[in-house]
């Protein structure tokens, strides 16, 4: 069994007959299923030993993925028509309870919305309030370099539903009034408004098969997720900490890398990327964007003969 893709794929031995050279041949090799969470087989294909594969783990796996990605929009297609569409998954949602079905839908769907923008894009629409834009100050502004957009939304909140406490124009205190009917009703409108967003969004196999995992897991009462905010009213901003953090960052010590740790990120970099450029590229990348000398290109082992050697060679086949 292999996994990929979020798919699992299982394989048995199996004979059967291959053309090779003009000639009908018995060959051993595996019959593959590719599954779905459900349990579904989305597809089979075979694959003989010493034709397309070597029968070892590291070939094996190499031809399941090849394929995979070969039928990637197949797939997709298969479980969408299964009801894993946009129309599809929004009926599952509408057949929740009334009192969760925004909730636990949008989290059904956040592989669609990894780094929450898609919600505090919505609850600044809302509440008509940009948080980086709200706070001007220079301490809130270094503060919210390390907010994620899950964190801000409670800024927003904040100023439309509780109070913001300020000491020295610092924001150091957010209250939210999560238990009122203000509030119950902006959360409701808030999840139904960013399903629809993330429903419009471009959903990869990984993204559905995601999707419908979730959708597996609460039916078998085995879905958990992270509320939109804390249960308590109150959250406290650690403002020392991200001025103690900020500080470490333009310290010295974290600015400068030791001269040999510089020198082996580098001689890494280098061979990356003389593995992915060949030629004249390659050459125009070290000299232009890196910047580096032709002694430097030297002194690191490369050598003007390397850049060309491929180019001689195509001119040559040519004529």
């Amino acid at each position: 069994m292999y996994n990929y893709k979020g798919l699992t794929v299982n394989w048995e031995t199996k004979a059967f007959n291959r053309s090779f050279e003009g000639k009908d041949l018995p060959f051993n090799g595996l019959n593959f299923r590719v599954i779905d969470n459900y349990g579904s087989v989305l597809d089979e294909f075979s694959g003989a030993y010493g034709i397309d594969i070597k029968p070892d783990d590291e070939s094996i796996n190499s031809f399941i993925r090849r394929h995979i990605d070969q039928n990637e929009e197949k797939y997709i297609k298969i479980l969408q028509e299964n009801g894993f569409d946009s129309e599809g998954i929004m009926k599952t949602i509408d057949e929740l309870e009334e009192s969760e079905k925004y909730r636990f839908g949008y989290h059904f769907l956040a592989p669609l919305d990894k780094d929450g923008y898609l919600l505090y894009d919505t609850a600044k629409e809302f509440t008509q309030i940009v948080p980086e834009e709200f706070y001007q100050t220079a301490d809130n502004e270094k503060l919210f370099k390390w907010l994620s957009n899950f964190d801000r939304i409670k800024y927003a909140e904040a100023v439309e539903f509780g109070n913001v406490k300020y000491e020295n124009d610092v924001a150091t205190e957010l209250s939210v009034d999560y238990g009122s009917e203000a509030y119950k009703l902006y959360e409701s409108d808030l999840y139904s408004d960013t399903i629809d967003k993330m429903l419009m969004s471009e959903m990869s196999l990984e993204d559905l098969l995601q999707i419908q995992q979730n959708i597996i897991n609460y039916r078998c009462g085995m879905f958990a997720c992270t509320p939109l905010h804390p249960k308590e009213e109150t959250t406290y901003i650690v403002q020392d900490d991200i001025e103690k953090a900020e500080a470490y960052r333009q310290s010295k010590i974290y600015k400068e890398l030791p001269e040999s740790r510089a020198r082996q990120i580098l001689s890494g970099a280098l061979d990356y990327l003389s593995e992915l450029l060949k030629g004249q590229e390659l050459y125009n990348v070290l000299s232009g964007s890196v910047g580096m000398t032709h002694e430097e290109l030297e002194s690191e082992g490369f050598t003007l003969q390397n850049y060309y050697e491929e180019e001689t060679e195509d001119e040559e086949i040519e004529m």
